[in-house]
């Protein structure tokens, strides 16, 4: 069951219009203003047949690292999530189109504003991770294996 909302972008003020689906239960998804492309977060919590809040305004969401591939994109949104930050990755579904579109900036991991500077932190840590003495494989001497 499909139904529109109307609401203001919490980035440009621009009204705009959302098709919720009622048929997928309670959903948190991000969808970009259709005027200025910044990505808002919705939540949705429905019983099926009617909703009973969605929410676009309250999180801005900031980009704050464009991972090399998929794969370390998804790890770092595991080591967010377990520490507590709701991480969002956009450019997914962009992945198989890379002979159309630039090789770089299609992946961009995306977290709520006030969650910005702890992720950014938690990354930039991830980044500087070194292996422990004795911990390097032979195989790839001075990397990092996760």
């Amino acid at each position: 069951m499909l139904e529109t909302q109307e609401y203001d972008c919490p980035y440009c003020g621009e009204p705009a219009e959302a098709v919720l689906d009622l048929s997928g239960g309670d959903q948190q998804y991000v969808e970009d203003c259709p005027v200025c492309c910044r990505p808002i977060v919705f939540a949705l919590y429905t019983d099926g047949v009617d909703w009973t809040g969605c929410s676009s305004g309250g999180r801005l969401m900031r980009r704050i690292y464009e991972p090399r591939d998929l794969l370390e994109a998804e790890m770092l949104i595991g080591m967010l999530a377990g520490e507590g930050i709701d991480a969002f990755l956009t450019g997914r579904h962009l992945i198989g189109a890379v002979g159309e579109l630039p090789v770089s900036g299609l992946l961009a991991l995306m977290v709520s504003d006030d969650q910005a500077a702890r992720a950014s932190e938690l990354i930039a840590g991830y980044n500087g991770a070194l292996p422990l003495p004795g911990d390097e494989p032979d195989s790839y001497p001075g990397e990092l294996l996760c």
